[in-house]
């Protein structure tokens, strides 16, 4: 099982630090980059994507390694600092992420469910640094786990895509039902396994 829990790891962080990587064009890159889609609306708003952008990948690239056991036990000053970090990332992406959740292509669909998840981003944002501040680790650990799925999201955002362009499905038809099944799944799965870990203890 521990070996399990360790490839599920490295994958995860491959994958979040191939995608911070691959998001160097809405930090510092051309804007051309962006795709017909998306190009009109974040040239507009240039300042706040880019700004969107550095605080995701802050977040996406730290996220993985705050469930490092070994940082969280012998490193305590270093997963704290990383931890801030984190969270200011959260705190620039999630609102500016609100932001162009309201003008996001695909309509009101795709608007909703990518503003939800903003707040929701946000909001366990906010209650993992209030558990931390008060000393409530366990409470912490859960709206950190709650919160790093959600970051998990822009993975999930490229990963959908380019599977359903393999497929020959139209991104004018997946891009809607992307915007929520890039977070809804990973938080259900995030509270299962809240739910399950507090049945093995009783």
């Amino acid at each position: 099982m521990k070996n399990l829990a360790w490839i599920g790891w490295g994958l995860m962080t491959y994958l979040a630090l191939l995608t911070a990587v691959g998001s160097y064009n809405y930090v510092y890159g051309d804007p051309a980059a962006f795709g017909p889609y998306f190009y009109d609306k974040y040239v507009a708003h240039l300042t706040m994507v880019r700004c969107h952008a550095v605080g995701a990948v802050v977040a996406l690239a730290i996220g993985p390694f705050q469930f490092w056991h070994w940082l969280r036990r012998r490193a305590r000053r270093l997963h704290r600092a990383a931890g801030i970090a984190y969270l200011s990332g959260v705190a620039v992406a999630a609102p500016t992420g609100l932001a162009m959740g309201f003008m996001a292509y695909g309509g009101p669909p795709a608007q909703i469910g990518f503003s939800i998840m903003a707040v929701f981003w946000l909001g366990s944002g906010m209650e993992a640094y209030r558990a931390a501040l008060q000393r409530r680790f366990a409470d912490h650990e859960r709206h950190m786990v709650r919160n790093y799925a959600l970051t998990f999201g822009a993975v999930l955002v490229r990963l959908y895509l380019a599977l359903a362009m393999r497929a020959g499905l139209s991104f004018e038809l997946v891009y809607p039902w992307i915007s929520w099944l890039s977070w809804v799944p990973t938080l259900l799965f995030a509270e299962l396994a809240f739910v399950r870990r507090a049945g093995k203890r009783q």
